[in-house]
């Protein structure tokens, strides 16, 4: 139920918003170009007062074509979201069957746009799952952004020692 105070809501984008976003074009999976359309799509529906949300949905649906999204591709999506968020609805057996968890091998590998789909189609004849990484980009490879500190410097830190009486312990500073 809807406070009476609030009579109505909608998106705010700041004068500064350029509606950039996942460019169709990038190297990305299909999946998280997909996850674009489906976020703002799913924003709208979870923030819009009924007043406002065709209007939303008409931006969203322009945002994404500005980006670069094929019309049919960003229209079945933002269909598929409305049909999802309708009342009653009940997954079919194959969504749930996917939604259980298997004992199939996995494996993880950085995603290449003309590499990684023909090898996922071809570990998949034998049960093998694949999942996709990012990349690594030459910041990950030349720098190291995690540092860790000596015991000295964190005076009060809470440490284990992985040993058969599973000792835990406080630094004394």
């Amino acid at each position: 139920m809807v406070p009476s105070y609030i009579s109505s809501t909608s998106i705010y984008r700041k004068p500064t918003h350029t509606n950039l976003y996942l460019k169709y074009s990038s190297a990305s999976t299909p999946a998280s170009k997909n996850a674009v359309i489906r976020s703002l799509t799913r924003r709208a529906y979870d923030l819009c007062s009924p007043e406002h949300l065709p209007g939303e949905l008409s931006t969203v649906y322009n945002i994404c074509l500005s980006n670069g999204f094929p019309p049919s591709l960003t229209s079945r999506i933002m269909d598929d979201v409305k049909r999802s968020l309708q009342p009653g609805r009940r997954l079919s057996s194959k969504k749930f069957q996917q939604m259980l968890p298997n004992n199939n091998p996995s494996v993880t590998i950085p995603y290449h746009p003309t590499l990684a789909p023909p090898l996922k189609k071809t570990l998949k004849r034998y049960d093998v799952d694949v999942s996709y990484s990012s990349a690594p980009n030459l910041r990950t490879l030349l720098t190291k952004t995690k540092s860790t500190p000596s015991a000295a410097t964190t005076p009060n830190a809470i440490y284990r020692i992985p040993c058969p009486a599973s000792y835990i312990g406080q630094n004394q500073n």
